[in-house]
């Protein structure tokens, strides 16, 4: 059909990223995000990064393993780090209702798998390694 278009790219998981960043309106660009990545202590590490942000009275939100929060509002979480279209969905909201800044737990199955792609990371912090991930990587 010559009235569609088709874009052929070598790996679509690369591409997935930015364009969800795009087409949710590039919320990442609007927020410092702090990724924090290791075989253990994501959680603790993000919770605690993002109590010591909002306790300073910057505008903070949370991504991660246990649960996410926008600003004050929490809300379930299913993976550690989502799929692309998920995490822009969220960054939006978050982007949308003020926040300065985004703590979020990054797999080392998402970074490899491209999940993160589409947005810089203003840290990177990285807690550990252990055999746990020596197995898949």
């Amino acid at each position: 059909d010559k009235d569609v278009c088709v874009i052929e790219v070598e790996n679509t998981q690369k591409l997935a990223g930015p364009l969800a960043q795009a087409f949710a309106g590039d919320p990442a660009e609007n927020m410092a995000i702090i990724g924090i990545t290791g075989t253990n202590g994501k959680t603790t590490t993000a919770t605690l990064v993002y109590q010591v942000l909002s306790a300073c009275g910057r505008k903070a939100s949370l991504l991660g393993t246990v649960h996410k929060r926008i600003l004050d509002e929490e809300l379930d979480s299913k993976l550690t780090t989502s799929d692309p279209i998920e995490l822009a969905a969220d960054m939006k909201k978050m982007a949308d209702a003020g926040s300065e800044y985004l703590v979020m737990e990054v797999s080392s199955h998402a970074l490899h798998q491209h999940r993160t792609d589409g947005f810089d990371f203003k840290v990177a912090a990285f807690t550990n390694l252990s055999q746990d991930h020596l197995d898949y990587h």
